[in-house]
């Protein structure tokens, strides 16, 4: 970094002539206590991406300048950093506010400028100065790696998960590595995926110390490649990521229609693979579910274990409330347990049943008029009015959860899915595609509204409501046994668990829910 104080010209001013006479020191320290106060804002390692080996730093009177090589840094700088630069400069001593100024200077391209891969600058020492490399370059594109904020060791295992959790446990310890690698593990948002990976980094960091790991989003591993290209630096990028002994790649979804960035992933996977590194991967959907994925792609993440997690049973959703609440110490009487589990089952993930808990504890703070605690703890009726329920709703919770959704609304999504058109349900056909479509509309249509069999048979046409019941059943019963979605190449590997799960995922989101 390059933090120069300028001196400037005031003819016939006398604060201008005491400035140019001032000593070179208290410049000096002028300057330096305002890179301090930046650190001190800032943080050491954003502080290190911003300014070290990549910005000019220039203050005099009336102003701060940031020199920088490219527009696009510039732009960053404004958006990001003026703020800061003024109260940093306030609490450096100056007795005036002073003007933040950012200008693109070409002579700078020359130089490297940080990017999100060049933030290796260590805790608590001052970055490299600009005209010193690093002596690894391939080090030198690795980002410090926060702690993890989840530990498997509080993950909450249930049946929907613990094949998941079992599978993630066997990688961090490095049992079975050829069976689990690559691990793609799958689900809905909000049941424990992005715990797994964060917990799986955290053990084996302890289990291998000072083994170099990464894990991230597929979001921040694009940005970082982004960046790269920008800066020219792509062969540190790729030193630095195909050097990794665990690769946890979350959102992998993220990368749906970004060609190059996809490309870039799988020579990655494939180099850590001869590497024999540890790979696990994430995502909302199955890898043959995630449009505009490259089939090359898919395969490479397929080519491991693929395991769904599903959304939590009622055991898992007590389980998941007590936990929760324990966490927060908020005592829950049986009662009052009882009432948020009923609540917790139109939620259908951990995260939502962490939300119900977190509005019960703004609303014990913040009203306790409102959410009462008596004695043994917050109570069923405590429960209700902290969530805006009344005493009957919570009898009625699921079908006042499934009466937004529409029927026409699950035949799209269905149809969609399936690749079919509605027509083509209305008829006498008994395509595969059609059957499955039928079952999986009468299950939907039954877990999500409040029609009746005689109701959904009137609205796919059919003369009688006894084929809906037993599409229903037949359905039912395949899914129970984790039967596979046969209709076609490209579904196979897709279990109908997985595909109702996708679905009515959709249906809810398209209803608001």
């Amino acid at each position: 970094m390059e933090i120069r104080e300028t001196r400037k010209s005031v003819a016939g001013r006398g604060v201008g002539d005491a400035r140019r006479h001032a000593p070179a020191e208290a410049r000096t320290r002028s300057a330096t206590a305002l890179c301090q106060r930046l650190r001190d804002e800032l943080g050491e390692h954003r502080f290190a991406r911003y300014f070290a080996d990549g910005a000019g730093l220039s203050v005099d009177d009336q102003r701060i300048e940031v020199r920088v090589a490219t527009p696009f840094m510039a732009e960053v700088m404004n958006r990001r950093l003026a703020p800061t630069l003024r109260r940093a400069a306030a609490g450096a001593g100056s007795d005036q506010p002073l003007e933040v100024r950012v200008r693109v200077d070409s002579a700078m391209r020359k130089r490297p400028h940080p990017t999100p891969a060049d933030e290796s600058t260590p805790e608590g020492r001052d970055p490299p100065a600009p005209a010193a490399p690093p002596k690894d370059p391939s080090r030198s594109t690795q980002r410090p790696q926060p702690r993890p904020t989840h530990q498997l060791e509080e993950f909450i295992v249930g049946d929907s998960n613990r094949l998941a959790y079992t599978a993630a446990v066997r990688v961090a310890e490095g049992i079975d590595d050829e069976a689990f690698s690559p691990l793609f593990i799958h689900g809905g948002s909000g049941l424990g995926k992005t715990h797994l990976l964060q917990g799986i980094a955290a053990r084996f960091a302890r289990v291998h110390p000072g083994v170099k790991t990464r894990c991230v989003t597929a979001e921040a591993f694009t940005n970082e490649y982004i960046s790269a290209i920008r800066s020219n630096t792509t062969d540190r990028f790729r030193r630095a990521w195909r050097s990794v002994r665990l690769l946890c790649l979350d959102d992998v979804h993220f990368l749906r229609g970004k060609q190059s960035t996809q490309v870039e992933l799988l020579h990655t996977l494939d180099a850590i693979g001869l590497q024999q590194a540890r790979i696990v991967l994430a995502s909302d959907e199955h890898p043959r579910r995630i449009e505009q994925l490259s089939q090359h792609l898919v395969s490479r993440c397929m080519s491991g274990a693929v395991i769904h997690v599903a959304d939590p049973d009622e055991e898992l959703r007590r389980r998941l409330v007590a936990a929760f609440a324990a966490r927060r110490g908020l005592t829950l009487t049986p009662d009052g347990l009882d009432a948020l589990a009923v609540r917790a089952a139109q939620a259908g993930s951990a995260r939502e049943i962490e939300g119900l808990l977190t509005q019960i504890e703004a609303v014990a703070r913040l009203a306790p008029d409102v959410c009462a605690t008596g004695e043994r703890g917050i109570d069923a009726g405590a429960v209700r009015r902290s969530l805006g329920l009344s005493d009957g709703s919570a009898k009625k919770g699921r079908a006042a959860h499934r009466c937004p959704v529409r029927i026409d609304g699950i035949v799209g999504e269905v149809c969609r899915s399936l690749r079919l058109e509605p027509t083509d349900l209305l008829g006498a056909g008994r395509h595969r595609r059609v059957v499955l479509a039928r079952g999986l509309i009468s299950r939907l249509a039954r877990e999500l509204t409040t029609l009746s069999f005689p109701d959904i048979a009137r609205a796919l046409h059919r003369p009688n409501h006894s084929t809906i019941i037993t599409a229903y059943r037949r359905i039912s019963g395949q899914i129970d046994r984790g039967e596979g979605v046969e209709v076609g190449p490209d579904l196979a590997g897709v279990t109908l668990a997985d595909l109702a799960s996708g679905v009515r995922a959709r249906v809810l989101e398209a209803a608001g829910r």
